[in-house]
């Protein structure tokens, strides 16, 4: 079957952009998704046919920190994975913001709302924008906010419009964003906030 000729098969596997995530196992994690077949019939190592989506959505869940994962066929037959870290936009640091926020760990959180890993401080910098409220409950059943949603997409997107139409439309500081059951308190570096 000329799917799987071996001319058709891929040969290596590797993988760029991985600064903070270990290459050798986003490239087992690849390597596993390319055993087996279609069926009896393609190969799933296949150049034409390898089961990306299978490929990015285990990397993606395995590594939080990562925020997409793109393929390129290279000469050789060599699959380049290409990794792109998510960027820190800001801050989540628990579901309240009190006297304790100040000792409490933080995590940091992408222009989605993800919860991607432990932050290596112990609280906010002073130029760091900070988020509390209660997060989307984390996957599998776990209690670490690590690779959950600050809150869904929609809604974390119009907190993030809202602070930009702060920030640069009307010339604000805002500092923290807390959410109050249905309703957000946003504290300005002046010490002024608005409910």
């Amino acid at each position: 079957i000329l799917s799987r000729l071996d001319l058709l098969a891929i040969q290596g596997i590797v993988v760029e952009n991985a600064t903070n995530v270990p290459t050798g196992k986003i490239e087992t994690l690849a390597r596993g998704e390319l055993r087996g077949a279609y069926g009896v019939v393609i190969a799933k190592q296949n150049t034409l046919f390898y089961p990306r989506r299978a490929i990015r959505e285990q990397i993606l869940a395995a590594f939080p920190e990562i925020g997409s994962v793109d393929f390129d066929m290279r000469a050789g037959r060599v699959l380049s994975v290409a990794v792109v870290p998510r960027a820190r936009e800001a801050l989540w640091c628990g579901e309240e913001d009190d006297a304790a926020a100040d000792r409490r760990p933080c995590f940091p959180l992408d222009s989605d709302g993800v919860v991607f890993a432990r932050s290596d401080e112990s609280s906010a910098s002073s130029t760091e924008f900070v988020y509390y409220g209660v997060f989307v409950h984390a996957p599998n059943g776990t209690t670490s906010p690590i690779g959950a949603r600050f809150l869904e997409r929609e809604e974390f997107a119009a907190l993030e419009t809202l602070r930009t139409l702060l920030r640069h439309d009307l010339s604000l500081a805002p500092v923290s964003l807390a959410l109050v059951g249905r309703d957000a308190l946003v504290r300005l570096s002046s010490g002024t906030e608005l409910y």
